[in-house]
């Protein structure tokens, strides 16, 4: 665990000199693959300074990455969370990554039917008997 300390430690900091770099985020997720992303201590904190800068859209898919973890680990602000997660795929899909806007949203809908309550499409009026109940997972 030291080992892999130093390591995510050192990524940081290159990540800090350089945030635009594809391949530093790539390694962050990559060497912490074997670990779950949100039991990492102080790496949720870490990011979010991160975002205090102008980000760049690798910190937000990592972000969002994250969140999902969490959201995997039944965090307790599972709706929070998700709203959080959600917002960023919509800031990647709107501004900072259009050319992959179909991908974010995509990767939304996705979220909120695996975490969240899914969005049905308008029911026509006199059509009351198809609505159906949405649960919370």
């Amino acid at each position: 665990m030291a080992v892999l300390g130093r390591e995510v430690e050192y990524t940081l900091k290159m990540i800090k000199r350089a945030p635009h770099n594809e391949s530093a985020w790539n390694y962050l997720k990559g060497i912490l693959q074997d670990q779950s992303l949100s039991k990492f201590p102080n790496l949720l904190q870490q990011i979010l300074q991160l975002m205090e800068k102008p980000s760049s859209p690798y910190l937000i898919a990592f972000l969002i990455d994250m969140y999902e973890d969490f959201l995997e680990s039944n965090c307790e602000e599972k709706e929070g969370t998700l709203n959080r997660a959600l917002e960023l795929c919509e800031q990647l899909a709107m501004k900072q990554d259009t050319i992959r806007q179909e991908y974010w949203r995509y990767f939304a809908r996705r979220l909120r039917a695996k975490h969240g309550v899914i969005q049905q499409e308008p029911v026509p009026m006199g059509s009351e008997d198809s609505l159906q109940e949405c649960s919370d997972n």
